[in-house]
C-alpha cells in the first residue's frame, strides 16, 4: 500500500504544482495587460488633450452685453416722430437709420420701428432682416421680438437664450458652472460674455473617443466635477464616473483646471485575451488532471484487482492442496491396509469401493482444474453433437449416487425426454458440479431433486437442494472464479471455488445461462442451466 501512496503522490503533486504555476502565470499576464493598457492610455491622453483644447476654443460663443433700460418715463414722443405715426415709409427709414438712438424709455428706436412695421405691414419686411436687426442691437426687446417672429427666428432665439443663460452665470463668476443639467463654461470679455454650452464638450469628447480601444473611455473634469464623458455603447450614463479607474491624465489647454482622463470602462475587455488564454490553459490543465486522476484510479483499481486475484489464487491453491490431500491420504491408507492384508472379506470390498469413490472425486477435481486452466487461456473447445439429455442426466445421477449415499442424501429425478445438440461431456461435468455442490451444502437425510424439461424454444436442467440457501446479494458473485461464501478460515465445506464458474462458462458456450434462485417454501436453492428464452417454473414463480 505504501508504494500506491507514493505513486499517488508523484502523480498528483506535479499536477498541483502545474496548476499553481498556471494561476501565477495568469495573474502575471493580467498585470501585464493592465500595464500595456496604461501605456496606451498615456499615449492617448498626450495626443488628444491639445486637440481638445483647440476645438473647444473654436466652439466658444459670445453673448453681447447690453445695459438695462432706465426706469420708464412719462415722456411722450415729440411731434413728427415716426414712432408716433403709422407711415410705413417713415418707419422703414427710422429702422434703417443707424443713428436713430434710443427712445425716451431707453429702448432702441430702430427695433421699435421694425416691431411697429410688423403690426401695420407684416409683409413689408423679410423675417431674416428683422432677426439680424434685433440681434445686432441687443436689448430687453430681443427675446420678445424673436418669439414674435416665430419659426424663422427659432435658431436665433435658441442662441439668444443660451446667451441669456451665460450672462446670468457670468454674474456668479467665470469658469465651469452647473446649470440646467450640465456644465457651462463662461468668461467675461470686453463687451461680451464668452461661453460653451454643455453639449459642445460632450460632442467633442465623443468624437475623440471614436477611435479609442474598446476598453477605454474619456472624461473631461474640472476639479472634482465631470464636465463630459464618453462611455461604451450601452453603458449606463448614471454610473458614477469615479467607478471607472483612471489610467492616464493630461491637462487640456482651455480655461483653468480642465483635465482629460482616460478611464478603463471595461476591465473584462482589457483582460479579454488573458481570460481567453486562461480558459484554454485551465481547460487543458483540467483535462490533464481529470485524465491523470482517471488513469490513477484505473491503475489503482487494476492493482487492487490483481492483488485480490492473487489472494484468491493463493486461496485456490491452498483449497486445491487441501482437497487433494484428503482423498489421496484416504486412498493411501486403504491401499496400504489392503496390501498388508490387514482387512479381508466385506471390509476389503468396502475399501475397494471407497478407493474407487475417492479416485472418482480426484478425477473430477483434476478435470475441473484442467478445464478452468483451458478456459482461462482460451483453449477450451466443445464438441457438439445430438445428445439424449434424459439418458445423460440419468447416467450422471447413477454416478453421483454413491457420494450422496455417504451422507444419507437421496437423489430424486424428474426427467423429460429431451434431445439437443450439446457437448455431452461438458453438460455432464456441469451437472456433476451442481450435484456435488448441492451434496456439500445439503443436510443429512435430505433430498436433492434433478429436473429436466424442454420446449420448442429450449431446455432446462435444474438441481434443487434443501440446504441453507444463498443470500440474494451473493447470487451473482458465486459464479465468479475463486469466490466462496463466508470467511475462508471458517468454511467447513470442501471445494476450490471454481466449480460454479465452470458451470457458467459451459452454459454460456451452449447459448444459455446458469441461474440460482430460492427454492419454493424458502428452504434451499435451485440452480438451473437454461438455454436462451427458456425459464424454469421456479424462476417464473420468483419473478412473479
Amino acid at each position: 500500500m505504501r508504494s500506491l501512496r507514493w505513486l499517488t503522490f508523484f502523480v498528483l503533486v506535479p499536477l498541483l504544482v502545474l496548476a499553481a504555476l498556471a494561476l501565477l502565470g495568469i495573474r502575471a499576464q493580467s498585470r501585464a495587460a493592465w500595464s500595456a493598457a496604461r501605456e496606451r492610455a498615456e499615449q492617448i491622453a498626450r495626443t488628444t488633450a491639445p486637440g481638445l483644447g483647440d476645438e473647444l476654443a473654436k466652439r466658444v460663443s459670445l453673448a453681447p452685453l447690453f445695459s438695462d433700460p432706465p426706469a420708464p418715463q412719462s415722456v411722450t414722443a415729440p411731434a413728427g416722430d415716426p414712432l408716433a405715426g403709422d407711415d410705413p415709409a417713415e418707419l422703414a427709414a427710422l429702422r434703417d437709420d443707424p443713428n436713430a438712438g434710443l427712445s425716451a424709455s431707453g429702448l432702441p428706436r430702430r427695433v421699435l420701428a421694425a416691431l411697429r412695421l410688423l403690426e401695420i405691414a407684416p409683409d413689408s419686411q423679410e423675417p431674416d432682416s428683422v432677426v439680424a436687426l434685433v440681434t445686432s442691437v441687443p436689448s430687453v426687446l430681443t427675446t420678445g421680438a424673436l418669439e414674435r417672429l416665430g419659426d424663422p427666428a427659432k435658431p436665433a432665439l435658441t442662441k439668444w437664450r443660451e446667451g441669456e443663460t451665460a450672462l446670468a452665470l457670468a454674474h456668479h463668476g467665470g469658469g465651469w458652472q452647473f446649470s440646467n443639467g450640465g456644465f457651462w463654461w463662461v468668461e467675461r470679455r470686453a463687451g461680451a460674455v464668452a461661453y460653451l454650452t454643455p453639449e459642445k464638450p460632450t460632442a467633442l469628447i465623443r468624437e475623440a473617443s471614436a477611435n479609442l480601444p474598446t476598453w477605454a473611455g474619456l472624461e473631461l473634469r474640472a476639479g472634482s466635477d465631470t464636465v463630459a464623458r464618453a462611455l461604451l455603447p450601452g453603458s449606463p450614463e448614471e454610473t458614477s464616473p469615479s467607478g471607472y479607474p483612471v489610467l492616464a491624465s493630461a491637462p487640456v489647454p482651455f480655461g483653468d483646471g480642465l483635465v482629460l482622463h482616460v478611464t478603463a470602462v471595461s476591465a473584462p475587455l482589457i483582460e479579454h485575451e488573458v481570460r481567453r488564454q486562461a480558459v484554454w490553459t485551465l481547460s487543458v490543465l483540467g483535462v490533464a488532471v481529470v485524465s491523470a486522476c482517471l488513469a490513477l484510479w484505473l491503475m489503482l483499481r487494476a492493482v487492487y484487482q490483481e492483488r485480490r486475484l492473487a489472494a484468491l489464487k493463493s486461496q485456490f491453491v491452498s483449497s486445491v492442496s487441501h482437497e487433494l490431500r484428503a482423498p489421496i491420504g484416504s486412498i493411501r491408507l486403504m491401499a496400504e491396509s489392503l496390501h498388508e492384508d490387514k482387512v479381508s472379506g466385506t471390509a476389503a470390498r468396502d475399501f475397494h469401493r471407497l478407493i474407487a469413490g475417492e479416485s472418482a472425486r480426484l478425477s473430477q477435481m483434476v478435470e475441473n482444474v484442467l478445464d478452468f486452466a483451458r478456459i482461462e487461456e482460451g483453449r477450451k473447445r466443445y464438441r457438439f453433437e445430438e445428445t439424449d439429455l434424459q439418458q445423460l442426466a440419468a447416467d450422471t445421477l447413477r454416478l453421483m449416487a454413491p457420494l450422496a449415499a455417504e451422507r444419507g442424501i437421496t437423489l430424486a429425478s424428474e426427467l423429460d425426454a429431451v434431445t439437443a445438440t450439446v457437448d455431452p461431456a461438458a453438460i455432464q461435468q456441469a451437472l456433476v458440479n451442481l450435484i456435488d455442490n448441492a451434496i456439500k451444502f445439503s443436510p443429512e437425510r435430505s433430498e436433492i431433486a434433478v429436473a429436466l424439461s424442454g420446449s420448442a424454444v429450449g431446455w432446462s436442467l435444474s438441481v434443487r437442494d434443501q440446504g441453507p440457501g444463498i443470500p440474494p446479494s451473493e447470487r451473482e458473485r458465486i459464479f465468479e472464479r475463486f469466490h466462496r461464501l463466508g470467511n475462508e478460515l471458517r468454511r467447513e465445506t470442501q471445494g476450490a471455488g471454481i466449480g460454479l464458474s465452470i458451470v457458467k462458462h459451459i452454459a454460456e458456450a451452449h447459448g444459455g445461462r446458469v441461474t440460482v434462485c430460492g427454492a419454493e417454501g424458502g428452504s434451499g436453492s435451485v440452480f438451473a442451466i437454461e438455454t436462451e428464452d427458456f425459464e424454469t417454473e421456479d424462476r417464473r414463480q420468483e419473478q412473479a
